[in-house]
């Protein structure tokens, strides 16, 4: 997974799933207040290449990959906003119709969400460090983890890359 999606001198965060599903559904997340829904889920692995998907029981294509992944042992967390309705555009006089649209667009069809985890020094968060990682990133990483005053459990990785 290292060589995957990192490079040297990342880190991993790890949390025991069971834990993070429980604080995340029962603190939630601090958003700008519209009506939103958390769903958390592992990833269910199945092979696309059979003509059975019909048949699986709860199909979600949002927690849902093809069995070639399994290696990843993947979870996630969506938070889904309810359903609203965007209003119309109303254009004024004496403003350009591109700043208008700008504005309206940035404010009702943003493309994400900025969220943040309510407590999150209460989640049991442990810093892995990438097997390559050099001295001056992990020095760095400790003094942030320390600057910032939360408890966080910072390893090194257990595995070997070569």
């Amino acid at each position: 997974m290292w060589n995957l999606y990192s490079k040297p001198n990342s880190l991993a965060i790890k949390i025991k799933y069971s834990n993070f599903k429980k604080l995340l559904t029962e603190k939630g997340l601090q958003d700008s207040g519209y009506s939103r829904e958390i769903l958390c889920s592992p990833i269910s692995y199945i092979d696309f290449q059979k003509p059975y998907l019909e048949k699986v029981k709860n199909f979600d294509s949002v927690f849902t990959k093809d069995i070639s992944f399994k290696h990843e042992n993947e979870f996630r967390i969506i938070v889904k906003e309810k359903e609203r309705e965007i209003p119309q555009i109303h254009y004024k006089e004496n403003m350009h119709r591109k700043s208008i649209e700008k504005l309206h667009n940035e404010f009702w069809n943003y493309s994400g969400i900025e969220m943040s985890l309510i407590d999150f020094q209460t989640f049991e968060f442990e810093i892995v460090h990438h097997p390559k990682s050099q001295d001056w990133a992990k020095n760095n990483i400790k003094e942030i983890i320390r600057l910032s005053e939360i408890d966080f459990k910072i390893n090194e990785s257990i595995l070997e890359l070569k």
